[in-house]
């Protein structure tokens, strides 16, 4: 039997949550899968999407406290985002092309996710690069209605692909000084260099905070991406192989900022019939989050037959963790190829 309590902690679901998952979500008559199977017709592509759902309804719960109450509007929300997504696909669009551009480069699926956000006050969705796929992102403290987001989801889907904002801004960044990563959401974004100021990396002030004598309640702690958002945080360098380094971060905007920067830079292999890149930059998802973030960042040679024309060298990476992203060495194992580094001063804005 659940102890009282436990239906907010993480990892478990109360039986009146996993009857509401059951009849709003999983049978195949339920309304969110006829409203999957209708834009599954318009798009030719499948629609996946798997909540997490312990960790989404622990976020909500004081809203919810009735688990079948939240999944329904949880499920209400996502009928109304579908319905948005319809009513945009309109063949003549270029905004549809997009759409199927992307679903046909994340394995033929359209796929969605949710999240939560403490510092929302309204639903949000938007496109993740990193996920390859749209995301819910819903407020914390706000009880959503669903029937009011139409207007909402609608503007803000159309948006999602604007090329002003997203990449056309991109092409003109010459340097580190025009591109910052909000920290809210992990993004990086080219801003203007007119308006631009000389922020620095390096936060000022915070420190690690003095230890406790007591350990925390679970119940207590904060997801662990607002966890790892202060200090301090840690970094490995690790090269295991020749031709892959992998960077362990606790940080995951330090990690997204590493590699859209290396992946704007990359060379073509060009003896590759196919000229693919010549290293592989590629984020891997941490296994303890609810929404987007990234524990680990690998680089590696495409072809192993071109390990000898291209591969990551650790000296450059050296050099960007520590001037760029203002992380200190601590320790160095010459014979494992290991490097740890530290940096104690808050990351208020990623400047690159």
């Amino acid at each position: 039997m659940m102890k009282q309590g436990e239906a907010n902690v993480p990892g478990t679901l109360s039986l009146q949550a996993r009857l509401g998952i059951r009849n709003h979500w999983d049978r195949a008559d339920s309304v969110v899968k006829d409203h999957f199977f209708k834009l599954e017709t318009v798009l030719g592509h499948k629609v996946v999407s798997n909540p997490e759902w312990p960790l989404l309804l622990a976020e909500l719960h004081d809203l919810f406290p009735d688990g079948r109450e939240q999944v329904a509007n949880i499920a209400e929300t996502v009928q109304v985002w579908v319905k948005s997504m319809l009513d945009l696909l309109d063949p003549e669009d270029a905004w549809a092309d997009k759409v199927l551009e992307k679903t046909a480069n994340s394995a033929g699926e359209l796929r969605l996710f949710l999240d939560v956000n403490a510092n929302l006050d309204k639903p949000v969705t938007s496109w993740s690069e990193g996920q390859q796929g749209f995301v819910i992102t819903l407020p914390r403290n706000v009880r959503v209605q669903p029937n009011e987001l139409f207007p909402v989801f609608r503007g803000q889907l159309y948006a999602c692909f604007d090329e002003k904002k997203q990449t056309a801004q991109a092409d003109k960044a010459d340097d580190w000084a025009d591109v910052e990563v909000d920290t809210t959401t992990g993004t990086p974004m080219v801003i203007d260099q007119q308006t631009s100021t000389s922020t620095s990396i390096q936060a000022a002030g915070s420190s690690t905070p003095q230890a406790s004598p007591y350990l925390p309640t679970v119940a207590s702690l904060p997801r662990p991406d607002e966890l790892l958002s202060k200090p301090p945080y840690h970094l490995l360098l690790r090269q295991s192989a020749r031709g892959f380094i992998e960077i362990q971060c606790s940080h995951s905007p330090s990690l997204q900022l590493l590699a859209y920067y290396f992946r704007k830079w990359c060379r073509v292999n060009h003896q590759d019939t196919r000229n693919p890149p010549a290293i592989t930059v590629t984020l891997h998802q941490c296994a303890f989050a609810l929404g987007e973030m990234f524990d680990r960042l690998t680089l590696s040679v495409h072809d192993i037959r071109y390990v000898d024309r291209f591969q990551p060298t650790v000296p450059m990476i050296l050099v960007m963790i520590e001037r760029l992203l203002g992380f200190k060495a601590v320790s160095s194992q010459s014979q494992g190829d290991v490097w740890h580094f530290r940096r104690d001063t808050e990351i208020v804005k990623t400047v690159l």
